[in-house]
């Protein structure tokens, strides 16, 4: 119950006390507060402006740059074209030597392979002379003498 006697003169006291000043809601300068924070905008305004400016200086730079590359890829492209098209002219052109001189090596060939085939045949021929050589020398001064004996008797018989 004592508790409840502190409560109850506490409200009352509470009640019985002043009610607080109403606020003053109208602008007032403090001091010049407000001029540092504006100084404060103003210096984050200039560093993003310049921020910005070097930005678009620096994009400038890139898109120039971008561009000679593009500008000079462009002309290798194009010079490169220009010597495949001259090295396939050439490639063409050692293409037709080519089978020119491959059809050449096969006449070669085939004159190349008759020539062979003449070679053995003469060379059959001249193993058959140098191997009867002696029998047809033998049977020749043998028809050599039977000549001379027939002159001989027909002279004799004349």
């Amino acid at each position: 119950s004592e508790k409840a006697q502190d409560t109850s003169s506490s409200l009352a006291a509470s009640r019985s006390r002043s009610p607080p000043p109403a606020a003053d809601l109208s602008y007032q300068t403090q001091g010049g507060g407000a001029t540092r924070v504006l100084q404060l905008f103003n210096t984050i305004k200039a560093d993003v402006q310049k921020q910005n400016a070097m930005l678009e200086s620096e994009d400038a730079i890139g898109q120039s740059e971008y561009e000679n590359l593009v500008k000079n890829s462009n002309e290798k492209k194009m010079a490169d074209n220009r010597s495949l098209g001259s090295k396939e002219a050439a490639k063409a052109e050692l293409e037709a030597d080519l089978q020119r001189s491959r059809q050449g090596l096969r006449s070669l060939n085939e004159v190349l392979t008759a020539l062979d085939e003449e070679i053995r045949t003469l060379h059959k021929q001249c193993d058959f002379l140098l191997k009867n050589f002696d029998l047809r020398e033998d049977a020749r001064r043998a028809e050599k003498r039977s000549l001379t004996r027939a002159k001989a008797v027909l002279e004799a018989a004349a």
